[in-house]
């Protein structure tokens, strides 16, 4: 398959989640509950063989789904560590929502807006 480098822009269907999300993180035992605020994107191959199969380009249907898969990856982090670790719990979704669709045509996580508090 190609990999996110290779594929042109007219390649590129953009998917985004339709709310932000407000995901508890994990306790780091300072007494105060965190939260991060985000707006999760999607890049998906529109020229992959499996783009038409799962709605080419409209995930609405298992938006549910991926939310889920979100809020557990972000809500094994404690606040501070995912601050760190931004470019690791994007591979972390994808990997995990690759694996819900059993596809790659689905290559690429992007935040937006994201505030922890």
């Amino acid at each position: 398959g190609q990999t996110p480098d290779t594929i042109p822009m007219t390649d590129i269907t953009v998917y985004n989640i339709s709310d932000s999300m407000t995901i508890p993180m994990k306790d780091d035992e300072s007494g105060k509950a965190h939260f991060c605020m985000v707006s999760v994107s999607l890049s998906l191959n529109n020229k992959h063989k499996d783009f038409e199969t799962y709605g080419a380009g409209d995930l609405g249907p298992q938006e549910g789904l991926i939310k889920n898969e979100i809020i557990n990856v972000f809500g094994s982090y404690t606040m501070a560590d995912a601050k760190a670790n931004q470019e690791q719990i994007k591979t972390a979704i994808l990997e995990k929502i690759q694996a819900l669709y059993g596809s790659d045509f689905i290559f690429g996580v992007a935040f937006s807006d994201i505030v922890y508090q």
